[in-house]
């Protein structure tokens, strides 16, 4: 089987390569990270309190920096929405991640991870993780309830 052919069955749906997003950070596994992201120059990487970093470039580098720690130890993707086209899905939920050999949780952080459909398979175009700044609201948020 050729290495195209294999990259392809790991991604062959949305669900496949957003598991393997957090797969490879709890492990700290930045050939994995890198495998997975989509080489464009309009791929988008927004880490929490981060400016946006374009293109693979700059993207790999930044996670080379946050998987050098060995991983983020465990972490866990609540989903809020999802919304997907043949092409193009996008995950929207709360991160929580525990440091490796801590109890106690960083608070949640609320993500958007955009993936698009490719001739390899699904993979990742944009990451945009932010701290909470208020507390979490109750979902489902009921009609009129406005944050902004």
């Amino acid at each position: 089987m050729s290495s195209s052919a294999s990259q392809l069955d790991d991604f062959a749906t949305a669900d496949a390569v957003q598991a393997a997003f957090y797969e490879a950070f709890a492990r700290g596994d930045r050939r994995a990270m890198q495998r997975l992201w989509i080489d464009t120059d309009d791929a988008v990487c927004v880490h929490p309190t981060g400016d946006a970093l374009l293109g693979r470039a700059l993207i790999d580098g930044s996670w080379a920096g946050i998987l050098a720690g060995g991983g983020a130890g465990k972490i866990e993707f609540e989903p809020i929405a999802t919304s997907a086209s043949p092409d193009l899905a996008i995950f929207t939920g709360y991160e929580h991640i525990t440091p490796a050999g801590s109890r106690i949780p960083y608070p949640p952080v609320l993500a958007t991870n955009i993936y698009r459909k490719t001739p390899l398979g699904w993979r990742m175009l944009a990451h945009h993780a932010s701290p909470i700044m208020q507390p979490r609201p109750s979902l489902p948020a009921t009609p009129g309830d406005t944050r902004h």
